[in-house]
């Protein structure tokens, strides 16, 4: 358990830009590049959140198998910046997005405890709904 963590501790970290000043969007990834293939949480946080990051890692943990079922790619700002992915547009506070299939902002919460509500919110959506009658849950 503690090897997971710390991998997952280590990819939150070094998904980072670490640098001050001009942040290079050259070769990075713009999360439209999800729309239609991916949901995607956006967790922005302040480089000092420890407590928020402790408490989404253990949700990490804890809820791999429901990440995976409904199709969800999360992607870390530490500062508003980010090594591998763009800064999206609506990316103008510290805290949490869930965004649709069709790239579009579901919802958006400044509260950690926002991460237990996804899955629901994510199960009342029509595209969900015809995955769910689709295919056989995983969790």
């Amino acid at each position: 358990m503690l090897n997971i963590l710390s991998i997952t501790f280590i990819l939150f970290v070094s998904s980072y830009d670490q640098s001050y000043g001009f942040e290079k969007t050259m070769n990075k990834i713009d999360l439209e590049t999800y729309n239609w293939n991916k949901r995607i949480l956006v967790i922005n946080l302040k480089s000092q959140d420890k407590e928020k990051l402790s408490y989404i890692d253990n949700w990490l943990f804890a809820n791999r198998c429901k990440i995976e079922d409904r199709n969800i790619n999360i992607v870390f700002f530490k500062d508003f910046k980010n090594k591998k992915y763009k800064k999206p547009p609506f990316l103008k506070d510290f805290g949490f997005w869930l965004i649709g299939y069709d790239g579009e902002v579901k919802s958006f919460s400044l509260e950690e405890k926002f991460i237990y509500e996804i899955f629901y919110l994510i199960d009342q959506m029509p595209i969900r709904k015809q995955e769910m009658l689709m295919y056989k849950k995983k969790c």
